[in-house]
């Protein structure tokens, strides 16, 4: 199982939000990028960014700060958050992402995902965010009117490298993530499944590691000290 630990930022800090509110926020380190290259030192392969402030109004606010993370670290990053068209794509892809990670405009427009998809194979990743089956956009804040269901049979046949998923309810709460809805969504795509949202506990990964999961984020938990980077890669 890959583990995703998780750098979300807003204004240039590494914060979390609880259950995607953005009145709901903590701030944890004043340098996303001093946690990042932390994150490597310790071990870490792999890395999810999202760009909060991207994700509500569709411009990549804090790209500097990503980009330094991506050319001044070896890992093998995954970055989300505002990428509304081929050019904010690219501009990833040139500096070295692994994985772009599209979501609103990917709900809201299925021909723009197709035609990235296949001209960006297996460079894309969807992210999608989940609140009672329906999937949320813009920054978690308007229901879609989209069953997840649904959107999962319309895309299945697309190159993606896998789908984020994340429970809104169970995100920042460190409550264990939403077991039974990955276990059906699993088996309702043939595409890799990355749990996001709720992870507490070592037992948590556990459970996830023994229903066969592709891939998980880890956020809160670990900026609480819920465990540390060396218990769950090790």
């Amino acid at each position: 199982m890959i583990i995703f630990p998780a750098i979300d930022i807003r204004d240039n800090k590494c914060v979390r939000l609880s259950q995607g509110d953005y009145d709901k926020q903590t701030v944890y380190f004043d340098n996303p990028f001093t946690v990042a290259e932390d994150f490597e030192k310790r071990g870490v392969k792999y890395l999810h960014i999202v760009d909060l402030d991207a994700a509500l109004i569709g411009k990549l606010t804090n790209f500097d700060i990503i980009k330094k993370i991506i050319t001044d670290t070896n890992m093998l990053i995954e970055v989300g958050g505002g990428i509304r068209g081929e050019e904010q794509i690219k501009k990833y892809v040139d500096i070295g992402v692994d994985r772009v990670s599209i979501g609103t405009k990917a709900v809201k427009d299925f021909a723009f995902l197709k035609e990235m998809s296949e001209k960006y194979p297996y460079k894309i990743s969807l992210s999608l965010d989940v609140k009672d089956e329906y999937v949320y956009i813009k920054g978690w804040s308007e229901n879609s009117g989209i069953l997840i269901w649904d959107y999962l049979d319309k895309i299945k046949d697309l190159p993606l490298t896998g789908i984020v998923v994340t429970d809104i309810k169970k995100d920042g709460m460190l409550s264990g993530p939403s077991f039974e809805l990955y276990r059906k969504l699993k088996k309702a795509t043939k595409h890799n499944i990355v749990v996001s949202g709720g992870v507490s506990s070592l037992d948590d990964i556990n459970k996830l590691k023994e229903d066969d999961t592709y891939g998980v984020i880890v956020g809160k938990a670990l900026y609480e000290n819920k465990f540390s980077v060396e218990d769950i890669i090790c």
